[in-house]
């Protein structure tokens, strides 16, 4: 009798599943805050450029306007992805936003460094994801095209 292969066995899977292999990728984390308290601004330069990027392929959106602004003000939703390419390099972007639980004191003491932060008491951060192959280019130029076009 003959015992059929393990699902786990690579001979088992179809061809293409098989061969293709992902690419080794890095990621970049950038939180709103530095150390909880200064504002980041690579985190801001990104939500600035982000927003000229938005496009009819992204689902969702927060949109707002302060009362003493003329602007309104397009950002990417919690949990919203959208792709960006340079000199030929897919970018992967995630915004993040996760909630915070208050202990104590401490919950006092981050509300009131956050008080730039529209989202109140939540963690806010971008995530750029890329094949690590491009780690270079991507800090030695993409970063700071980003902080140049934010301007």
């Amino acid at each position: 009798m003959t015992s059929s292969p393990s699902p786990f066995d690579p001979s088992w899977w179809p061809p293409s599943t098989a061969s293709s292999r992902a690419k080794p990728t890095n990621s970049l984390v950038m939180d709103e805050f530095s150390n909880g308290l200064t504002r980041n601004h690579i985190f801001e330069a990104a939500e600035v450029y982000l927003s000229t990027k938005i496009g009819p392929h992204v689902d969702r959106l927060k949109v707002d306007k302060c009362y003493n602004k003329k602007q309104v003000s397009i950002r990417l939703e919690k949990n919203e992805r959208l792709t960006d390419s340079y000199q030929g390099i897919q970018l992967d972007w995630k915004f993040l936003s996760v909630e915070q639980e208050s202990t104590g004191g401490r919950h006092h003491r981050d509300v009131s460094a956050r008080q730039a932060s529209t989202d109140g008491n939540s963690r806010r951060s971008f995530e750029l994801t890329f094949e690590e192959r491009h780690k270079e280019t991507i800090l030695s130029s993409y970063i700071p095209f980003i902080q140049d076009r934010a301007k």
